[in-house]
């Protein structure tokens, strides 16, 4: 197989891996036992392919990591935070083109599927959290905006999930005011999440 060749196929399964979690994701369904991501990255480290793949994007600018956190794939988050030739913590706070970075991602949304559907249900906010408590110990930046000044705080926020409120809490996210006018326990308060509003009290 040509280096193009194999470079462009490794990067289809990275990236059906972070959207399905399935190590030996196969885009043509066949069910190939080669496929699996591990053994493919082994090969790509032996082959030295690896420099050529950490800067794989997909058309969103998304890269594997930011594509894990959005459809809440824990396990792939840590895979990917465990490879050093991805090199994901010197990209763990870079914007994709919609102006978010993993943690916001992860915040955001969290779960595979339409939006909407799932995302407060437990299960999905146990993702959210590990991700989250993942990407934070890595140095994410904690209280990165969008382009409406709208932070990782405001979405967790927004889809009721207490627990993610009070971690981000608890690693000193800022309580900042969005450039609608809105903070946080606004929108908790608003949409009448009242555990969530009682985990800001209990900050103070």
């Amino acid at each position: 197989m040509c280096r193009k060749k194999a470079v462009r196929e490794l990067e289809v399964i990275l990236f059906g891996f972070a959207q399905k979690g399935e190590r030996n994701y196969d885009p043509e369904n066949k069910g190939d036992p080669d496929r699996d991501i591990n053994k493919l990255w082994s090969q790509a480290k032996a082959q030295g392919l690896t420099d050529e793949i950490i800067n794989a994007k997909n058309d969103e600018g998304d890269r594997p990591l930011h594509e894990a956190c959005e459809q809440g794939q824990a396990s792939v988050v840590e895979w990917i935070l465990e490879q050093p030739e991805l090199g994901a913590k010197n990209y763990i706070d870079e914007k994709a083109q919609n102006g978010m970075t993993p943690l916001f991602l992860v915040c955001l949304k969290g779960y595979t599927g339409a939006e909407g559907v799932g995302a407060k249900m437990n299960r999905t906010k146990e993702n959210r959290l590990k991700i989250a408590k993942c990407l934070v110990e890595q140095g994410a930046d904690i209280n990165a905006e969008d382009s409406i000044g709208m932070t990782a705080l405001h979405w967790a926020c927004y889809n009721d999930d207490a627990n993610l409120v009070r971690f981000l809490l608890e690693r000193k996210a800022d309580q900042k005011i969005s450039k609608a006018g809105t903070m946080a326990i606004d929108i908790a308060g608003f949409m009448g999440y009242t555990d969530v509003v009682k985990v800001f009290l209990s900050y103070g």
